[in-house]
């Protein structure tokens, strides 16, 4: 959109990216530049598999939105899985949710019913040699109270790592992107208990980016 582009000041060498491609540069940069971090949180419009790789290969853990129609499979468990994210949730015993708080938000503690497979445990030597440990691939899905809406994220953890973990801390813990700016990695450097630091403008950047929904990250 040219017009849009002239009145923002874009120069024309800055690129559109998809927002999956806008995901995996924030990563790569974030880890080159050595910025603090163990968790990635992301709603379902960024995607997943190549993201998903990037983390498992630098020892970060993950908690990224998919569809209903997204396929689990589970390997070496008690109880096979081996079905969409939909389909689990609709065979889920009422005993397998939690009522649980994700944090404070603007209208008080929210509150949703979660519940949380443990998918598979690999060796985090499977993606990089230099790492260490066994990680837990696993599938969380969370219910509204109000509505029974659902929603589905794909997780990667330290072995051991907990549904309230997962559920309470990683998000609490976050920071959220907005939709003009691009990371000063220096910035987040300087100050660890905030990851972003989203300060030049994105006329600055090599890459265009249209507006953000959720990516953050937490240490």
């Amino acid at each position: 959109d040219q017009v849009r582009r002239s009145r923002s000041h874009v120069p024309e060498e800055v690129e559109f990216a998809t927002k999956p491609a806008i995901a995996r540069s924030m990563i790569e940069r974030a880890l080159s530049a050595k910025v603090p971090f163990s968790w990635v949180a992301a709603d379902s419009v960024y995607g997943v598999g190549d993201i998903e790789i990037a983390l498992r290969r630098a020892g970060k853990g993950y908690v990224l939105g998919v569809g209903s129609k997204h396929a689990f499979n589970s390997w070496e468990k008690a109880c096979a899985v081996s079905r969409t994210a939909g389909s689990i949730a609709e065979n889920l015993p009422p005993a397998a949710w939690q009522r649980l708080s994700a944090g404070t938000g603007t209208k008080g503690e929210r509150v949703h019913d979660w519940a949380y497979l443990d998918l598979a445990d690999l060796d985090a030597r499977e993606f990089n040699a230099v790492l260490s440990g066994v990680w837990t691939r696993g599938l969380l899905i969370r219910r509204n109270l109000a509505d029974g809406d659902l929603a589905f994220f794909t997780t990667w953890s330290p072995g051991g790592t907990t549904m309230e973990t997962l559920v309470r801390e990683c998000p609490e813990l976050c920071v959220s992107v907005p939709a003009h700016a691009v990371w000063d990695t220096q910035a987040s450097k300087r100050s660890p208990n905030i990851m972003a630091n989203w300060l030049r403008a994105a006329n600055h950047s090599r890459t265009f980016r249209p507006s953000f929904s959720k990516l953050r990250m937490a240490r």
